[in-house]
């Protein structure tokens, strides 16, 4: 493989994130004001609850899918063997779980029924989902590009035939539907990449171990991430489910980003640790501690900086407190992509599930905690809160255990500058917000000042600096912009 396919591998890889992302971003300014804040929570609600039952199809087959697939993927036959083995596994388990949905949808789910089981189509397209085959095969450009048109094609669909308030159960099917379609469309890019082996019961049964051990992550993970919504749905009100959701889909994009960036490595690490690479395997983690904590700085910052602007402009005044909740937010996206570095570019790839496993329930233990104490009293701003304590909790458990491998007193180094300037970016942004009218144009300048501010900034820092990854960053910039010569 070449060696500048990781780049477009990591490129393709976070644009079909992205995507996912921002479809649902898209829509949300039309769909808070037609379907309104108690609808949305519903829809949240429902997912978070099916969302359950999907982890229970699917194991930890993303992860360990994806690793198995790229120890074997030189060799056609082990290949394809693997492949129908997990897939057979998967589609096994995702098949007991929708009988116990649909018993939970007629037996206790009393209200929003339709809703309920209109969300089987999701299930249906987690079922299918071979995601992970084509990350093992480090092959993400099939993945964005068959997608892409299926999210296109959704989003046309929302507009033309959500409404109002009584067109929910239309937004459900769309969306579940959606996604369904987009599974199926991958299935025709196996033709040529496996032939097909009838896995014997015991093939498929040896996958369940190591499975339920990447699977202990997924459930400690889902408590911050869908456990708020349901127990905010539980004990708060369906409003503030609602003003959640919205805030979460900000603060997802750069977490998104990252999540890619660990995803599109997850592979290459793989293979480097396998083959006794350790000194390049390093040096990918450096350079992506490096250019994260650039990313995050500006998001986190820039984010913190308009949120009581943008929530009230894009989705309407009525969802004026999502604006708080981002803030209260912001925190988390830090803590969750240093966290994603460490564990899909060391623990993962080094095969460290027991240190990786026990960091999220910890995590998840701080989270659970701090919902059933702040959600009563603070709604959905308790469950802002928690959702912080448990990134740190998280990603200072993963450091500690990665500590002495990795050098983290390095990294601190390589980007802590950028911290800085994104402070000194929050600080002018947030100043001048707090003195303007919420319009759309006042949003964009604000958007525009803080990107202005901390590009200024960066391209001072890297013109100054001495360090080994800057001087790479500064040739380059001083190739495509002959006056920088001078600085280099």
């Amino acid at each position: 493989m070449k060696t500048n396919s990781l780049k477009f591998n990591i490129f393709y890889n976070i644009l079909y994130q992205l995507l996912i992302v921002i479809i649902p971003l898209i829509t949300s300014p039309y769909i808070s004001r037609v379907l309104g804040t108690e609808m949305t929570g519903i829809y949240a609600y429902t997912y978070s609850i099916a969302s359950y039952f999907m982890m229970f199809g699917r194991l930890g087959i993303f992860t360990y899918g994806s690793r198995c697939i790229a120890q074997v993927r030189d060799n056609k036959e082990k290949l394809s063997n693997v492949f129908w083995s997990l897939i057979f596994f998967q589609l096994f388990f995702s098949f007991i779980v929708i009988i116990f949905y649909i018993i939970f949808t007629y037996a206790i789910a009393s209200d929003n029924k339709l809703i309920y089981l209109l969300q089987l189509t999701a299930i249906f397209a987690n079922m299918l989902d071979i995601t992970w085959f084509f990350n093992g095969m480090e092959e993400f450009k099939i993945t964005i590009t068959r997608n892409f048109v299926i999210k296109i094609i959704t989003l046309v669909l929302i507009f033309c035939f959500v409404k109002d308030k009584f067109d929910l159960w239309v937004y459900t099917l769309i969306m579940g539907g959606g996604t369904l379609l987009g599974q199926i469309s991958m299935w025709p890019y196996l033709r040529n990449r496996v032939t097909f082996k009838r896995p014997t019961f015991s093939e498929i049964m040896s996958h369940l171990k190591p499975n339920l051990i990447l699977f202990i992550p997924s459930i400690a993970m889902s408590i911050f991430t869908i456990m708020d919504k349901i127990m905010l749905g539980a004990i708060s009100e369906m409003t503030d489910v609602g003003y959640y959701e919205y805030a979460e889909k900000i603060i997802s994009i750069p977490k998104t980003v990252i999540a890619a960036l660990g995803t599109a490595m997850l592979p290459r690490m793989t293979n480097l640790i396998a083959n006794g690479k350790e000194k390049e395997s390093n040096q990918y983690i450096r350079n992506t501690m490096f250019y994260v904590s650039v990313i995050s700085s500006a998001l986190v910052f820039g984010l913190m900086s308009v949120a009581n602007v943008f929530a009230p402009v894009y989705w309407g005044k009525e969802y004026i407190r999502s604006g708080y909740l981002i803030i209260a937010l912001c925190p988390s996206i830090t803590l969750s992509v240093i966290g994603n570095v460490v564990r899909t570019q060391y623990l993962i790839p080094k095969t460290k599930d027991k240190e990786y496993i026990i960091s999220l329930i910890l995590g998840a233990l701080f989270n659970l905690v701090g919902n059933i104490i702040m959600i009563p009293k603070l709604g959905a701003l308790g469950a802002s809160i928690s959702t912080v304590i448990a990134e740190f909790v998280i990603t200072s458990v993963e450091i500690y255990v990665s500590r002495k491998e990795l050098a983290f007193k390095q990294y601190l180094k390589d980007g802590y500058k950028y911290f800085l300037i994104g402070i000194i970016m929050f600080t002018i942004n947030f100043y001048i917000s707090q003195r303007l009218d919420l319009t759309v144009l006042n949003l964009l300048f604000l958007i525009f000042l803080g990107a202005l501010i901390y590009i200024t900034l960066f391209v001072i820092i890297i013109l100054l600096s001495k360090s080994e990854i800057e001087m790479k960053i500064k040739l380059s910039l001083s190739k495509k912009f002959k006056f920088l010569n001078k600085f280099v």
